[in-house]
Order: C-alpha cells, then sequence, then structure tokens
C-alpha cells in the first residue's frame, strides 16, 4: 500500500504501507494500491507513475490488483484534490496496458467503513466505482443537445484567454466564441508570432515544391530531417496566420502572443499587460496539450512532466493571473482518454483527469462562472493522424466533427447549471471490430472441438458480440441478446468481423442488430441489449469447485477448461437440474487482452447448453448442439463459485428441443436468464463428439 496512512486497512489487506517518494518493491507482489487523502503532494502523480514502473512487471507475472483508493471528500465530489484524481488516468491506462492486471479506481470517501473498503478491493468491478449507499460503477448518460440555449452575459470586446495557439481544435472552438460574442481574443501558443512569408515561398502551396524552395534557397546543405521541419514550419505558419484572419473577420478583436504557458511569471505578465489595453479577463478556453505516447513501464519522469504540466501547470498559470478577474466562464480542454485511459497516454490520461477534479472544484468556489471540463473525443482535427484514425475506427471510437464540435462548446458554455464534467463523443464509426479466434489467442478453444476441429463456443461468441456493441456504445452495460441465431459453426483459426448497426432506442434501454462474419459469411447475428447502468462487481479472488468428469465421459465433448457441471441434481421428461460454476478472469481465456473483462459469464451460459445436451443424451439418445435463442438476459453479478442451472423443456419432438433455463448464483438470485433455447439433435453428432482433441498438427 502507497500513500496516505490506512493501518487499519492495511491490517485488514495484510499490507505494507510506503510513502509516496520512496518507490521499494518487494520481491514478491501480490497487489499495488495508492491511497490518497484530501491534500496530497502535488508530484503524487508523478511518485505513482515510478511506482507503476518498479511494480508493473511483477503485477503482470503474478497476475495482480492495482487499486487507486481515494479518501477525503470522494473521487467524484467537488472536494476531491486533483493532483490525487490524476492518479486515476495512470491507474486506467494500466488497465489498457496490462490486460493480467485487475486494475480500478474506487471513490471512497469519508464515511466508508475500513472493512467495507477492503472487501471492495478484492473485487472486480467498473474500472471507477463510487462507494455511497451501495457500490456504484460510472457509466454515460445520453444527454442531447436542447435546440436553444439563451446567449451567455458576456458583453462584446470582453477579454478571453484562448491557451493552446491558433491551431486545430483551438482555433476552431476560438472562432465559434468569436462569431457568437465578438470578443477580445488573446490567443496563447508556444509558436512564435509568423512572419510574413517572403516572396518566392507564397506561391508554392504543394508541400514537395515548398521543400525543393527551402532546399534551394538553404545557406548550407541541409538534412532531410531539417528540411520537413522547415516545410512543416512553412504550414503552420500558414494555418496561423489563416486562422487570425478568420477570427477577425468572424467580428473579434486578436492578439496573438508567444507564451510557454507553464511559466507562471510569464502569463502573468502577458495578462497584465492585455488587461491594461482590453480591461479584465472575463474567459478561459484552456486547449494547450502535447502528446508523447510511450508504455508506462517506458515513460520518463521527463516525458510525464512535458506533457501533465503542460495542462496542470498551465491551468494553474492562468488561475494564478486571473484570480481578481470577474470571470463568466472557465472552459478546459480535458479528454475522454481521462475518462476512459488509452495505451501510451498514461501522462495524457493524469493531465485531464486533473483537470476533470479541478473543473469541479471551480465550480463551487466561482458559482456564478460557468465551468466545465470537457472530455473530447477525437476530432477530425486536431491531433488525431491518419495512423491514429485507422486506431479509433478499429476501437469503434467515431470522430467529432470539427463545426459540431466548436458549436458544441458555445452551448456549453451557456449551460449556467451544466454539470462540471461532460464527455464528448463522435459519431460512431460504422467499421466493424474484428477478434482473431485462433487456439494461440484463446487456449480454451483446444478444450472446445468437434471432429478434431476447434470450434467457436455460443457462449464465446455473446462474449464477442457484446464487446463490439459496448465499444461502439461506451459507458454501457451488457444486459443480454434477443433473437440469436447461429446460422454455421465458426471453427479456428479465423478472423471475427463482427458488425453492429444503430441502436433502436426504448428510453435508456438500446436494441443494436450485431453479427458475426467470418470471410464474407455470417455465422451469427443477434440484437445486442444495452442498458445505461453499471457494470459488475465481481470478486477477483478465485474460487474453485470441485468437479467430476462422469458427464464428460459420457454425454459431451468439452475438455477441461469447459467442464463446469458439477453434477446433475436431476433429469426427467420435464427438464434438468445441474450445479456448475462461473468462469475465471477474461485474462486467464483470452491472455492477449482481446476482451478485458466478461460482460456476462460465458462459462455459466455455456454450462446452460451443456446441460441441454445432457438431456437430449439421456432423455432422447441423442446428441445435440444449440443452433440460437429468442433471448438472454444478464440480470444479476456473477460472483465467482457455484451456480444451479434449471432447464425446463418446452416443446420436443425427435429431432429438436426447445427450452427456457435460469442459472441462479449460491444466494438463489437469478444470474441469468435463456427463452426459447433450441438444439438440434442427430446421432450423426456422436462420432462428431467423440474425436474431441485436435489433430496432432493442429495440437
Amino acid at each position: 500500500m502507497v500513500g496516505d496512512a490506512e493501518p487499519e486497512l492495511a491490517q485488514l489487506l495484510g499490507a505494507a504501507v510506503h510513502p509516496w517518494d520512496s518507490p521499494d518493491v518487494p520481491a514478491k507482489l501480490g497487489g499495488l494500491i495508492f491511497c490518497t487523502s484530501r491534500d496530497p503532494h502535488d508530484d503524487v502523480a508523478l511518485h505513482a507513475l515510478r511506482w507503476l514502473r518498479l511494480a508493473g512487471p511483477k503485477l503482470r507475472t503474478g497476475g495482480g490488483v492495482l487499486r487507486l483508493v481515494i479518501r477525503g471528500d470522494g473521487r467524484f465530489s467537488s472536494g476531491c484534490a486533483p493532483a490525487g484524481a490524476a492518479i486515476a488516468g495512470l491507474v486506467k491506462t494500466a488497465g489498457h496496458e496490462w490486460p493480467e492486471v485487475d486494475c480500478r479506481v474506487i471513490d471512497a470517501g469519508e464515511p466508508v467503513a475500513s472493512e467495507r473498503l477492503a472487501d471492495e478491493i478484492h473485487r472486480e468491478g467498473p474500472v471507477e466505482t463510487a462507494l455511497a449507499d451501495e457500490a456504484r460503477g460510472l457509466f454515460l448518460v445520453h444527454e442531447p443537445q436542447p435546440a436553444t440555449v439563451p446567449p451567455l452575459n458576456l458583453p462584446a470586446r470582453s477579454l478571453v484567454v484562448v491557451t493552446g495557439g491558433a491551431r486545430g481544435v483551438t482555433a476552431a472552438c476560438a472562432l465559434a466564441v468569436a462569431a457568437t460574442y465578438r470578443p477580445t481574443l488573446l490567443l496563447l501558443g508556444r509558436s512564435p508570432l509568423p512572419e510574413v512569408e517572403p516572396d518566392w515561398l507564397q506561391s508554392l502551396v504543394e508541400p514537395p515544391a515548398i521543400r525543393k524552395a527551402l532546399i534551394a534557397r538553404a545557406a548550407s546543405p541541409q538534412t532531410p530531417r531539417q528540411i520537413e521541419t522547415a516545410c512543416q514550419r512553412v504550414l503552420a505558419d500558414r494555418e496561423i496566420r489563416a486562422n487570425l484572419r478568420r477570427i477577425a473577420d468572424a467580428g473579434a478583436a486578436v492578439e496573438y502572443r508567444a507564451v510557454d504557458v507553464r511559466d507562471a511569471a510569464a502569463v502573468a505578465a502577458t495578462l497584465s499587460e492585455c488587461r491594461a489595453r482590453f480591461g479584465p479577463v472575463r474567459g478561459i478556453i484552456h486547449g494547450s496539450g502535447v502528446l508523447a505516447d510511450k508504455l508506462l513501464l517506458d515513460k520518463t519522469d521527463e516525458q510525464f512532466r512535458s506533457v501533465y504540466e503542460t495542462k496542470v501547470k498551465g491551468l494553474e498559470s492562468l488561475l494564478a493571473a486571473c484570480a481578481g478577474d470577474p470571470l463568466a466562464f472557465v472552459a478546459l480542454f480535458s479528454s475522454s482518454t481521462g475518462r476512459f485511459g488509452r495505451t501510451g497516454q498514461g501522462d495524457y490520461a493524469a493531465a485531464n483527469e486533473y483537470l476533470n477534479a479541478r473543473a469541479r472544484r471551480l465550480a463551487v468556489k466561482l458559482p456564478e462562472c460557468r465551468t466545465v471540463a470537457l472530455n473530447w473525443g477525437p476530432w477530425e482535427g486536431g491531433m488525431v493522424t491518419p495512423a491514429l484514425r485507422q486506431l479509433f475506427a478499429a476501437e469503434g471510437v467515431g470522430l467529432i466533427p470539427t463545426d459540431a464540435g466548436a458549436k458544441l462548446l458555445v452551448a456549453e458554455l451557456s449551460a449556467s447549471n451544466g454539470p462540471a464534467e461532460v464527455v464528448v463523443l463522435g459519431p460512431p464509426p460504422a467499421e466493424p471490430t474484428r477478434y482473431p479466434a485462433t487456439v494461440e489467442k484463446i487456449p480454451v478453444l483446444a478444450d472446445h472441438v468437434i471432429n478434431r476441429r476447434a470450434v467457436l463456443p455460443v457462449a464465446l461468441a455473446v462474449e464477442f458480440l457484446a464487446d463490439a456493441a459496448v465499444r461502439r456504445y461506451p459507458g454501457r452495460r451488457f444486459a443480454g441478446v434477443e433473437e440469436l441465431r447461429v446460422l454455421k459453426a465458426v471453427t479456428a483459426p479465423a478472423e471475427l468481423i463482427v458488425h453492429v448497426d444503430p441502436p433502436v432506442r426504448t428510453g435508456e434501454r438500446m436494441a443494436c442488430a450485431a453479427r458475426i462474419e467470418v470471410e464474407g459469411r455470417t455465422c451469427y447475428r443477434a440484437n445486442v441489449v444495452l442498458e445505461a447502468a453499471p457494470g459488475w462487481h465481481r470478486r477477483a479472488l478465485p474460487f474453485d469447485l470441485p468437479s467430476t468428469d462422469s458427464c464428460y465421459r459420457t454425454d459431451l465433448f468439452h475438455g477441461p477448461a469447459w467442464r463446469a457441471v458439477d453434477r446433475v441434481v436431476s433429469c426427467d421428461g420435464s427438464g434438468i437440474i445441474v450445479s456448475a460454476r462461473t468462469a475465471p478472469p477474461a485474462a486467464d481465456w483470452l491472455p492477449g487482452g482481446e476482451l478485458r473483462s466478461w460482460h456476462g459469464d460465458p462459462l455459466a451460459l455455456d454450462s446452460v447448453l451443456q446441460a441441454v445436451i445432457i438431456y437430449t443424451q439421456r432423455e432422447l439418445g441423442l446428441p445435440s448442439l444449440p443452433t440460437g435463442f429468442a433471448g438472454l438476459t444478464v440480470a444479476a453479478v456473477m460472483e465467482p463459485g457455484p451456480v444451479s442451472i434449471e432447464i425446463r423443456v418446452t416443446h420436443s419432438t425427435a429431432s429438436s428441443v426447445r427450452a427456457d433455463a435460469v442459472a441462479r448464483d449460491a444466494a438463489g438470485r437469478i444470474i441469468l436468464s435463456v427463452t426459447a433455447l433450441e438444439h438440434i439433435c442427430s446421432g450423426g453428432l456422436s462420432s462428431a463428439f467423440a474425436r474431441n482433441s485436435l489433430a496432432g498438427a493442429e495440437a
């Protein structure tokens, strides 16, 4: 345990307590728990990174847990210290980079007892959880923009400070503010104010022609990198000049200053000069940001400071310089990277989480000032390169249209009663999500073999359908599927291409038509149901049931990983009852991290399907396989441990069975239910079931 003293909690967990600034990782490490209080040190996020660099390899090797526990007034309150909240960005990024490690942020607040907190630390659950009367995970709620909003009370020529220069996203937003309010915009950027181009350069438009002219005019031989840097500088300067003209043409007065926003003295001096000319500062748009992507284990202190301090120190420099000004609004350009985490961007996520927490504090401190941290998703412009565009598309992340994003900013500035933190995402792209289905990527496929071929289980197909839908509509919980149909068995190796169509909404419930394609042929189709609700809590500690293999010698083809049915409690013409168990963590079955966590429970669902096969073998004398079902409802948290499965047969012929099923946990709660489950029976499956190991070359 690292951070502020929690002796009672440490005793309950059997953990040693270490200070922030003394990274000392023991030889054996099962978990790393960061604890912050109301006022942690300003460099606490950097100290956390140092701990992660040292502890990461051991956590990954041992499949350990990583937790951030925030005391004080809690993570999501105005009393949360921004420096402590920043660590949440590192923890969420670790969850992306280290799929073997169970990473969570727990907002404990002041009143939570240590016993309850210790219990929560031992659980799987949503990446972020707030403990109030009951544990609750964070989730997104769709909030459409109102058709009209009253304008902000901002007189013309009011001084508005905009950091981030006169390029990209920041410039687009500055232009929208200029057109709406005709203020005086003071743009602060790192680049010096561009000089007028020489005559020989002004007529050149295409980069090859610019590079050729730069080479010809160079006073000394230049390397290709030097020429490319000079060419990009020419293009950047042109963008700055063009944007300054556009802002002026929109009716605003505009001033540009080259200032390092991390330099508090330079920022204060610049604002003092402009305040004397234009009056007090009435608004702040903090859009500065840089990227230096690198994995947590490889990220240096210097790289972290460069990214983190541009946003954090830049904001504090602005707020200090404007402490006496009558601010009408403060808009902080945060990022969805802070909300969700992102591989390689731990420093950027931490910086934006700081901004989110700072906005909540400011909203309370300055009630007459509209304060909002906008967690922007990626924009069509800005820092999104062609390579990043492809990556976002593969992840199901849409891009925010530039004009729409700028208009949304203006609307948020006018939302006087709006929240201090909002998440803004672009429309989901239509590109499908791809998953490799190979024995190398999913080793448990070697235990699901029919006729010497590794076959994708229906239960895993449901998980991939659910995951693709949640990726496309993040922040929602998988609640089940409707009208699932198995059109063709998928055998490994294969690439699963999962298409998710736009949803049909009923309140906060969404149903998305989805399908799995392999080599252009639809193999599965279903409607995936998503709800605006927190994800599940699930205990992270393993729970193993003693199992017997009698059913697997006579009735079933499943190998060790899928042998979850412990015993048959009863079986007659009306149905079958079996006892089984839940799945291990997703990382155990998909070590490559294709699924970070289960959306349902594939082993519990597969045990339902296995129970029907046992029924048809014993009552009809025939093996069977599932062809689909009308509905699957994931109803409650699935704690690792025993599951009771009850199958009620509703229709039976010589070649098919239809049944309904429920699975209950040890407390008797229904954790999932299946309606109108259909199995096709065939004597020909007997020989295929018997050949339930891979051929030598495939194995």
